[in-house]
């Protein structure tokens, strides 16, 4: 049982290192008041006696569970996040099994809603709309998960960044989960309750341990190339560039060579075009049509196209542009779609994007650009990236991250230069990464 003088010591060590800078006045007293009835101080990491909430990652049952996890979540806060008209119910599939659980809320003026995977684990698409909603609303503080061994569960502090890691360096808690991830990929270990969390605290933010690119080449060899000549090598052997113009070609040489140089991702210098991920649904066709025109600008005269429109029709997602057909053919029109109701979440990793990716690609060829399409990706920063891609090259894996499945035009329904392309729900469900 803690004593009040151990619970009055920890609140005056953490006022010493600031730990509540991100906090309001009034939230401050309630975490204050709340640390006062623990009744146990954590004896290796006294500052972990802060968790709030402790969540069960197998916690879903019901449809009631995601508004209670997100009534967990905003306790944490103790008032800085208070949501209101919160609705949880579940959208049902043909199947149970293929169902979506739903959660919707308010907060700052603004609406939120999302779907999760009809699984008992929390779905990680839940923590990316409500960490959407605090960062719209400019919180300086964010839940932090512990890097400290919970098992299947994860203890949340809130606190801003820095203010955690003066808890670490004054070895009040154990490295946050990120960091422990950095750690991990660097030296391929999780550190344990055992190891001196300030020191590898010390050593990352020295430059001595970084996020590294882990990917596999031919199934082999662990990284990406070590120098940009090496990675422009392996483009080389496929004439990667050969379907694009020469000035694309150029930049994207530089753009590698400086992405070595700043040890950022090298197949961010292939894109033409980056974006922000849609913050909203509603905005939807906006985003959409706006990648499209800006990666058309981008594209070294690639890509021209006459008229975009994008616009959502009933659960679809329709894009519908012309485009000059090659060999003097007249304008013909270019279309693809994706079903809404088969997206998980609002974050763009799967139908919406398989979309956009078609629709530039089959522009592509109605142009007359047979072997040039426009791929898609995630970069690590989580925006979207558009970049030239040549449709018969054969890259060793990993060159570029989470790329999408590339979806051939089917010319049949549209005549021979309408590029029709049509991905639906059921295709995608069919999709195994496994065979790609």
């Amino acid at each position: 049982m803690a004593s009040t003088a151990e619970l009055e010591a920890l609140w005056e060590r953490l006022e010493e290192l600031d730990f509540f800078e991100g906090y309001t006045e009034g939230a401050k007293a309630r975490a204050k008041a709340w640390l006062g009835k623990q009744e146990v101080v954590h004896e290796r990491w006294p500052g972990l006696t802060l968790m709030n909430p402790l969540l069960d990652g197998e916690a879903i049952y019901s449809d009631d569970d995601y508004p209670q996890l997100l009534g967990e979540m905003a306790g944490g806060t103790y008032g800085m996040f208070q949501p209101t008209d919160v609705v949880g119910g579940f959208r049902p599939g043909k199947q149970r099994s293929e169902g979506r659980f739903t959660l919707s809320f308010r907060w700052g003026g603004r609406d939120y809603a999302g779907e999760f995977a009809n699984s008992d684990w929390i779905d990680g698409a839940f923590f990316e709309l409500v960490d959407r909603a605090r960062s719209d609303a400019g919180a300086a503080w964010d839940w932090i998960s512990v890097g400290a061994d919970l098992g299947q569960c994860m203890g949340l502090i809130v606190a801003t960044e820095a203010a955690y890691r003066r808890g670490v360096a004054a070895g009040v808690l154990p490295l946050s989960s990120d960091d422990c991830e950095v750690v991990y990929e660097a030296t391929g270990a999780f550190p344990n309750e055992d190891d001196d969390h300030a020191e590898w605290l010390r050593r990352l933010e020295g430059g001595e341990l970084k996020r590294v690119v882990d990917h596999d080449l031919d199934d082999e060899a662990d990284g990406l190339p070590e120098s940009a000549e090496e990675f422009l090598d392996l483009l080389d052997e496929e004439d990667w560039f050969a379907p694009f113009p020469e000035s694309y070609a150029e930049q994207a040489r530089a753009w590698v060579a400086q992405c070595y140089e700043q040890e950022r991702l090298p197949a961010l210098g292939l894109a033409i075009h980056r974006a922000e991920h849609a913050p909203d649904p509603d905005e939807l066709p906006a985003w959409f049509q706006s990648v499209i025109l800006e990666s058309c600008a981008a594209s070294h005269g690639l890509l021209e196209l006459i008229e975009v429109d994008v616009a959502v029709e009933g659960s679809a997602l329709r894009l519908r542009g012309q485009v000059e057909a090659a060999e003097g053919g007249g304008l013909a029109t270019v279309e693809a779609f994706s079903w809404l109701t088969d997206v998980p979440s609002w974050t763009f990793e799967e139908d919406p994007l398989l979309s956009l990716e078609a629709f530039l690609t089959a522009a592509l060829e109605v142009a007359g650009h047979e072997h040039a399409g426009l791929g898609v990706f995630t970069g690590p920063d989580e925006a979207v990236y558009v970049f030239p891609r040549n449709l018969r090259a054969d890259l060793p894996l990993g060159l570029v991250p989470d790329e999408l499945l590339h979806l051939e035009v089917d010319e049949e329904e549209g005549g021979e230069h309408e590029g029709s392309l049509e991905e639906s729900g059921e295709r995608y469900q069919e999709y195994d990464e496994d065979d790609y």
